[in-house]
């Protein structure tokens, strides 16, 4: 699980860099919370989830990717990386 870790960790970093709106400097790093989980069926896949810290999981607040390390792909969005989803749904969305 380290790798995985350690990927996803760097797979972060960088995606909390882009949610940063450069004219309003709205959704500074230290105002999100990030969740990680594995996929239930597959160890490989790993979901990311960022929103405003005290967002419930089951508000449509969150903005989650999908990265699979079987094939090291790049991290995928739901929504174009808006943060319009709802974590408690991460493994049935469609990551484009």
């Amino acid at each position: 699980m380290g790798k995985i870790t350690s990927k996803v960790t760097a797979k972060i970093e960088d995606i909390l860099e882009e949610d940063i709106n450069p004219s309003t400097k709205e959704k500074q790093i230290s105002q999100m919370m990030t969740r990680v989980a594995t996929d239930s069926s597959d160890s490989c896949i790993v979901y990311t989830g960022m929103a405003e810290i005290g967002a419930e999981t089951s508000e449509a607040v969150w903005k989650i990717t999908r990265y699979d390390e079987s094939v090291d792909e790049v991290a995928k969005f739901v929504d174009n990386g808006e943060f319009t989803q709802i974590w408690d749904n991460h493994e049935a969305l469609v990551y484009e």
